[in-house]
């Protein structure tokens, strides 16, 4: 019962954290519209395994990440610098020809990279596993820490897939979707910059 709880609770918020608009699943609506469901669930793939990896290390680690501000906001300072280059890119990438993404065929390691670069997936869900420590909800135990993981992996895979699913109900000007869904990631990893730096600044008052 207790591995059912953390599964439901980690799967959760693994959903909520990606429901938002963002890198990762406007991709994955992006790649279903242009190439298909086949890329689309490579990509899917790719974007979890590296999720299932981090949520892993994150539960590990989750005990040192949280007591040593430091490191959080080692985290906020890369964020900020990832979060800054992604809007360049994206912004600069919807004024450009979309027909690039139709030549590459590597889309679980394309959906590896971007995992990769959501590094704010570390203390978020390092700081999830000791909340739910501090609760009771878990303990350090690794076959917990593999469930916790495998929670995360499928939360995020269950908003990513919902997302590339209904992109293919809805009848969409391909070109026009792919230059306004690089618009409005450009747009979240904007908000996203700003947020962790009032988050950085505000962990020095």
């Amino acid at each position: 019962m207790a591995y059912l709880t953390l599964f439901v609770i980690a799967f959760a918020a693994s959903a909520g954290a990606t429901i938002p608009p963002g890198l990762l699943n406007m991709n994955a609506a992006r790649i279903r519209v242009a190439n298909g469901s086949g890329p689309a669930l490579r990509f899917i793939a790719g974007v979890t395994t590296v999720i299932a990896v981090e949520a892993w290390a994150a539960a590990a680690f989750s005990k040192f990440v949280y007591e040593n501000p430091e490191v959080q906001r080692n985290f906020l300072w890369l964020g900020i610098g990832v979060f800054s280059l992604l809007t360049w890119y994206f912004f600069n990438r919807s004024q450009k020809s979309v027909e690039a993404l139709k030549d590459q065929r590597n889309f679980f390691l394309r959906g590896s990279i971007m995992g990769a670069l959501n590094v704010l997936n570390i203390p978020f869900y390092a700081v999830m596993h000791a909340v739910l420590r501090n609760a009771s909800l878990v303990r350090l135990a690794p076959s917990e820490t593999l469930v916790f993981a495998a929670a995360a992996m499928s939360g995020t895979a269950a908003v990513l897939f919902g997302y590339s699913y209904g992109s293919s109900k809805v009848n969409f000007d391909e070109l026009n979707f792919q230059r306004r869904s690089n618009r409005m990631i450009g747009f979240v990893m904007f908000a996203l910059a700003v947020i962790s730096l009032i988050r950085l600044i505000w962990s020095y008052v």
